[in-house]
C-alpha cells in the first residue's frame, strides 16, 4: 500500500467504498470503527458521503520495526438529502 500512497497529492481525489477509500480501485485507506459508527450517524440523520480528498499526508514512524509509514488523512463531504414532502 505504501508504493500507492507515493503517487498522492494533498487535494487528490479519492473514491469513496463502503471500507475507507481508493485510488484507482486500489484501496489507500480504511475506516476505523469509530469512524464507520460516525458515518452512520450522519446517514440517519439524511446525510450522504458525497465525496473524499486527500487533506494531510503525515509520516508515522514505528520504533518497534523502526520504519516510515506515509499515512494520508482524507477530508470528506458529505451532503444533506432533502426528504420527500
Amino acid at each position: 500500500m505504501q508504493k500507492r500512497l507515493s503517487c498522492l497529492y494533498a487535494g487528490a481525489k479519492l473514491t469513496l467504498t463502503n471500507e475507507g477509500v481508493s485510488d484507482e480501485d486500489k484501496a489507500v485507506a480504511k475506516f476505523s470503527k469509530a469512524m464507520i459508527a460516525k458515518i452512520e450517524q450522519f446517514k440517519q440523520k439524511n446525510y450522504v458521503l458525497e465525496q473524499a480528498i486527500v487533506k494531510n499526508i503525515v509520516y508515522w514512524f514505528d520504533k518497534e520495526e523502526e520504519k516510515t509509514y506515509r499515512v494520508i488523512l482524507p477530508e470528506l463531504t458529505f451532503r444533506k438529502e432533502r426528504l420527500n414532502e
